[in-house]
């Protein structure tokens, strides 16, 4: 029967036709109940009205729902002579096929992804019967979705046709539980199933060798020119393996003969050995299969040749071992990766899934970044089209490794790495940090000064809102949540809970099935830096991978128990790091990519024009946390990182600018932020970390000890961030649980501290004007961050709002300094450094804005563009620029191929 838009079914709307198959009529339909679209198959009359037939159908359709499977169509039951599925958006595999053949890099994901669907179908006791690329969706990010498993078992449907096979060659018989029945699809039915014999998870097998023989070669394995000549092919002829692509792994053209094998006793007997292969493939390029090689493959290093034939020789030994359970370990192997110029690996590393690919940012000559692609069997970088400019928040990967996820103009996007085009926004607002898994659902940390939180947020994978999963608990004195990574049941992910002091901080188990006050509050292992990376082994569980004290360690850990046993065995030293993020990247192979600790992030302080052209530097460079330069221009108090110390320890200097000098100025009590000048420019005022947030005082002569001037509350980090041209107050933010970041002012000199601007939406980065009767400050109100202006009123002791705000930036701002003449705001755009020019004359107004491309780097500042100060006409801009502009080399990324959990060696220092 057909179905007009706006039937009902139950509680399903008819939406309308999506097409016609052997099963009946299927339809889009909507569940007014649950609010979801689903996909609707009409059974056929003979089988809907026959109550003995649709008895047997309702038994396997519940016995279908039970497999729960990110890689499964799901079945949610019967309606009125109706089969209820999952809808699945996207393209079927067959007409992916007919553009031609698919790249080994785009096959094997796919064909991962059926073999899983398979497995665990087959480990419930059902087979499909009917695996073909029409019953194959593969989604857009790439998730790999089988429909109609089993549903022709049983149910007696359909009818026999000839004619164009690509047009529906479904056979099936009235009778399908008797013996002489053939069922399934011509092209690929196992020849027992052909012979009308009963079949069992075998005949899938087969069916899916069929399929990817298709995928790789674009061309069927057996084909005639109506359903009785492609059956004699299934039944007789051999497969054309010469048109296999030249540079197909050896493991799997072995795993095509095993699916293809005739004998029932020589096929594979498991699908696993299938996500095996596959696996192992991922290890080696396959070049050296044959002797004529695609010209790309004769431009490699030999390096990378040997590292070739070392893991081909381990492959093939793995494979002829399936059959006796002793699988053979590749050797360990390490190399070196060079990154081109420009390279920041500090602002976003990652390492594909499948150990193929790494991804990282390049700044380019106006300032901008880009994220670049580099394969590790490849010379050359690429960069990837349409991620300019990069925001510094971490790069990730879809699970498939296709994807590649970014943030660009303060928006969370993805560019697909196999098929190119324009990247996707998968939605505004960055993240730190992100994981994906197989079902396409998302877990990303956030920033807290973003009015965000610091939360964990979930992305499903059907669409919709970002929502909070996890909360941050100030009272324990965590600030953030960062980094999380997936477990392999891709429900439950690990994640850094970053807390002041750093050793508060831990990586915890949380899990997208709960809400934040029901996940957990036991810490995994304690350590202030992520992210953290899981391995499993053949045996099932596996090993993590975590920094500590500037080191990579790795610890035997199960998860499914969550039990961490034995001892940390270190896996390299010194690695990298980057605030709280470790500069190393782990695929689920147990490919490792780390940056050494002497390729951290260096920045030069550096004069420019405001076209960014250099004008000269100032001082080394190094790794600078925050640069405020005093009052009269002379000194600058500079919070940089100690090189020598393996835990990151920050450390306040002054420098002296005109004479070329440094003094160390602060070391105890960890100072945590940028400091501020008093207007004399005698003292310095900064937060530190002492049992709890402090604001410290101290003159920059002599040897007296800082005076703390005000405690905050444990938990809630202050940030100073401006001091008042008469010196009467100090400007500081403050996280507040119930109303997000707020700005305070402290009078120094007796300690009394009341909030100045205290809302729901989050204010961040205030800044008094040089003549102290405007603050200009960053908010959330609108949604997003933007710059505003409000009048203050300085009433002894007090100090109010009088007026405002008016708003400076369009389009997203942060970050707000004013010009030394009051005559123009500099603040953080979305694509680049903005310049408003504004007047105070006659209460507050903007004039014009223009964007400065002046190339400095996140990190040094605060600011993403590494803008410092500026000359007091603002001809001149003092930023810190990376290193990589002025030409020098980063050193190379560290490679480890094949780490072993049982590895005796002592890590390579580099």
């Amino acid at each position: 029967m057909s179905l007009a838009p706006g039937t009902r079914l139950g509680p399903y709307e008819i939406v309308g036709p999506l097409g016609v198959g052997g099963m009946g009529e299927v339809y889009r339909a909507r569940d007014v109940n649950l609010k979801r679209e689903v996909a609707i198959k009409v059974l056929p009359a003979d089988v809907a009205g026959d109550r003995e037939r649709l008895g047997r159908f309702q038994r396997e359709a519940e016995v279908l729902a039970s497999l729960n499977h990110p890689h499964i169509a799901h079945v949610y039951g019967i309606e009125e002579g109706a089969l209820v599925m999952e809808l699945v958006d996207g393209d079927d595999l067959s007409q992916r096929i007919a553009m031609g053949p698919m790249p080994i890099d785009e096959a094997l994901p796919i064909a991962r992804q059926i073999a899983e669907a398979l497995e665990a179908a087959h480990e419930a006791g059902i087979v499909h019967r009917d695996l073909k690329p029409g019953n194959i969706k593969v989604r857009p990010d790439g998730t790999t979705k089988v429909l109609d498993f089993g549903l022709a078992k049983g149910s007696g449907i359909g009818e026999q046709r000839s004619g164009e096979l690509a047009n529906s060659p479904t056979i099936t018989s009235p009778a399908m539980t008797m013996r002489g029945v053939i069922l399934g699809t011509a092209a690929y039915m196992a020849p027992e199933q052909a012979k009308g014999r009963m079949v069992d998870r075998r005949a899938d097998i087969w069916a899916f060798g069929c399929v990817l023989y298709e995928m790789l070669t674009g061309k069927r394995a057996f084909q005639g020119e109506d359903v009785t000549d492609t059956i004699a092919e299934v039944l007789k002829s051999n497969v054309d393996w010469a048109a296999l692509p030249d540079h197909t792994p050896l493991s799997i053209r072995l795993l095509l003969r095993r699916c293809l094998e005739r004998d029932l006793g020589k096929r594979a007997p498991h699908v696993s050995i299938a996500r095996l292969a596959i696996d192992d493939a991922a290890h080696t390029t396959g070049e050296l299969v044959h002797a004529t090689t695609p010209l790309r493959s004769r431009r490699r290093s030999a390096a990378l040749v040997g590292m070739g034939a070392v893991a081909l020789v381990g492959m093939v030994v793995g494979i002829v071992g399936w059959t006796r359970r002793t699988p053979t370990a590749p050797d360990e192997l390490r190399l070196q990766l060079t990154l081109p110029a420009g390279a920041q690996p500090d602002l976003g590393l990652a390492l594909s899934p499948d150990g193929r690919r790494v991804a990282f940012a390049v700044a380019n000559a106006d300032g901008s970044r880009s994220a670049w692609v580099r394969d590790l069997d490849d010379f050359e970088a690429r960069p990837v089209e349409g991620t300019e400019p990069l925001d510094t928040n971490p790069l990730s990967w879809s699970s498939d490794s296709r994807w590649l996820g970014f943030t660009s103009r303060g928006a969370f996007m993805k560019a697909d790495i196999v098929a190119g085009g324009k990247p996707v926004r998968i939605r505004d607002g960055g993240q730190i940090g992100a994981a994906w898994n197989t079902e396409g659902a998302i877990v990303f940390g956030t920033n807290p000064g973003r009015g965000q939180g610091g939360s964990i947020f979930l992305l499903p994978a059907g669409g919709g809102d970002a929502v909070p999963i996890t909360k941050v608990n100030g009272e324990r004195g965590e600030y953030a949540h960062h980094h999380p990574t997936f477990l392999p049941d891709g429900r439950r992910f690990l994640y850094l809970r970053a807390a002041r002091p750093a050793d508060r901080g831990g990586i915890y188990v949380g899990s997208i099935d709960v809400g934040p006050d029901q996940q957990s509050t036991e810490p995994l292992l304690a350590t202030s830096f992520g992210p953290v990376f899981f391995v499993r082994s053949r045996e099932g569980s596996g090993s993590l991978f975590y920094m500590r004290d500037g080191s990579l360690f790795a610890q035997s850990f199960d998860p499914e128990t969550l039990v961490l046993s034995g001892e940390a065995q270190q896996v390299a030293a010194p690695v990298g790091s980057f605030i709280d993020r470790g500069l190393f990247w782990v695929s689920s192979s147990g490919n490792i990519v780390y940056a050494p600790a002497t390729a951290a992030l260096q920045a030069q302080l550096s004069w420019v024009d405001r076209q960014g052209q250099l004008l000269r530097t100032i001082g080394a460079p190094g790794q600078y946390t925050g640069v405020a330069r005093s009052p009269d221009g002379g000194k600058a108090a500079v919070a940089r990182l100690d090189p020598t110390s393996a835990s990151e320890k920050l450390e306040l200097w002054l420098w002296d600018l005109a004479r070329g000098t440094q003094t160390l100025f602060w070391y105890k009590s960890q100072p945590r932020s940028r400091a501020v000048w008093s207007p004399d420019g005698t003292r310095v005022l900064f937060a530190a970390v002492d049992n709890g947030p402090l604001l410290v005082e101290r003159s920059i002569k002599g040897i007296e000890d800082g005076r703390i001037v005000y405690r905050g509350k444990r938990g809630e980090p202050l940030t100073p961030t401006s001091w008042s041209p008469d010196g009467r107050f100090v400007l500081f933010t403050t996280q507040d649980p119930k109303t997000a970041n707020d700005i305070w002012v402290l009078t120094p000199h007796d300690g009394a501290a009341n909030p100045l601007i205290r809302t729901i939406e989050g204010e961040t980065n205030p800044e008094f004007s040089p003549d102290g009767r405007w603050i200009a400050y960053s908010s959330t109100e609108s949604g997003r961050s933007e710059v505003y202006v409000t009048a203050v009123v300085s009433s002894s002791p007090k100090l109010t709002v009088g007026g405002g705000p008016w708003r400076v930036s369009d389009g997203g701002g942060n970050l707000p300094r004013w010009r030394a003449d009051g005559r123009e705001i500099f603040y953080d755009g979305e694509s680049s450094l903005m310049a408003a020019q504004v007047s105070t004359a006659s209460g507050f107004q903007v004039s014009d804005t223009v964007a400065l491309r002046v190339g400095g780097v996140a990190g040094a500042t605060g600011n993403r563009y590494g803008f410092v100060d500026a000359s007091r006409d603002g001809r001149e801009l003092l930023v810190a620029r990376p290193i990589t502009e002025a030409g020098q080399q980063r050193a190379p990324l560290n490679v480890l191929l094949n780490w072993q959990q049982d590895s005796r060696r002592a890590p390579t220092r580099r």
